[in-house]
């Protein structure tokens, strides 16, 4: 059964509408409404904004099975969390949530793993999200692996295209996932929606079942509006296949991809800052924020079927939240969160941070006026 979740993170709340009762009982909308003491030093947390949440219950083109879980596994991490403030900004503002359910199709072996599955959950996600910003909502796409960006990314690009403006993707992952089918060593999706988003040429076999598959991801999930490189960067890079770091290196110079040997080097603050300035001059108007856990060490979140040891910190992701919150969140457009694998997990504890890097991002502190320096 389809369901919409549409929350807000704040202190004080106001429903909208003249009805507020009913039209909390038929949308879910809630305007947020926050009032902190320094509040012109945290533009982005005085920023009233409606979001709705798209659950994306896909796993089959990542490493191992699990992640189409992570959803619903985050939703309950939400009303069940033992942080009073963290359980009401969830329970005052829960309406409905959109669900996207893959449904087995038939393969041909010799192709993409998984490809006709895949594709239709791709293009099932685009309608959502492209209804949810239509509304002027803002997509939060729930994972799934990370292919589901497919389902995300280009509609906000083309959302954003069409307003005249220029969409950046911030991509926080411990991969750049810029393989293609022929530079792939494993042949799963999820590596590849850069490269698809980038309609990058793969001409192997010109004939052969997987370049025309992959000429059609391309064709049906981008529809005609490609991706430039220099709509993107990386924050948290730490695992990257050697082709990738010479597709980055060589064919990708307006990106901007910073290295957990960067954020160890210089802080995450410099780290960050590297990125706004990218983001400066890069044209870009608008941002996406794509989210992958195994960003995180997985000392902290080992519930992902890709963790890769020497992630960011607790501290670190949060301060990363928040840097986004208090300087570009009148910026962004949308976000996924994806590979949380509950079956990997320990003790719910990647569920856990998932949710609470979530209320960081829109404006929980410690301290309800944010730092004072």
């Amino acid at each position: 059964m389809s369901a919409l979740v549409q929350f807000f993170f704040g202190s004080n709340f106001k429903a909208v509408g003249p009805d507020s009762a009913q039209r909390r009982k038929v949308t879910g909308v809630i305007t947020l409404d926050r009032k902190y003491p320094n509040a012109a030093a945290h533009p982005g947390i005085m920023r009233p904004m409606k979001a709705e949440i798209v659950g994306v219950l896909f796993d089959r083109c990542g490493k191992q099975p699990g992640s189409a879980l992570g959803p619903e596994a985050i939703r309950y991490a939400f009303e069940r969390h033992d942080r009073r403030d963290v359980r009401l900004m969830y329970r005052r503002n829960v309406g409905q949530w959109h669900e996207v359910r893959s449904k087995p199709r038939s393969e041909d072996r010799t192709g993409l793993r998984y490809f006709n599955e895949a594709l239709a959950c791709y293009i099932a996600t685009q309608d959502h999200v492209e209804a949810v910003l239509g509304r002027g909502h803002t997509p939060i796409v729930l994972g799934g692996d990370h292919s589901v960006a497919l389902g995300s990314v280009p509609v906000a690009h083309r959302h954003v295209q069409k307003q005249g403006g220029k969409l950046a993707v911030l991509w926080i992952d411990a991969h750049a996932d810029i393989n293609d089918p022929h530079s792939s060593h494993t042949g799963n999706l999820h590596g590849m929606p850069i490269a698809a988003m980038l309609g990058r040429d793969y001409s192997e076999n010109p004939e052969g079942l997987k370049n025309h598959q992959w000429k059609r991801l391309i064709k049906e999930a981008m529809q005609g509006e490609l991706m430039s490189e220099g709509q993107f960067a990386w924050l948290g890079l730490r695992d990257v296949d050697l082709g990738e770091a010479r597709t980055i290196a060589k064919g990708m110079p307006g990106s901007m991809p910073i290295s957990m040997e960067v954020i160890d080097r210089h802080g995450l603050l410099v780290a960050f800052e590297k990125f706004t300035k990218w983001f400066a001059r890069s044209g870009c108007t608008h941002l996406w924020i794509s989210f992958d856990v195994d960003v995180l060490d997985p000392v902290l979140a080992p519930g992902t079927g890709t963790a890769v040891r020497g992630g960011l910190s607790y501290r670190e992701a949060h301060l990363l939240a928040e840097l986004i919150n208090e300087q570009l969140f009148d910026k962004l457009v949308g976000l996924d969160v994806v590979e949380v694998n509950p079956i990997l997990d320990s003790n719910n504890a990647t569920v856990r941070v998932a949710t609470e890097w979530l209320a960081s991002l829109f404006g929980k502190r410690i301290l309800p006026w944010g730092p004072r320096v």
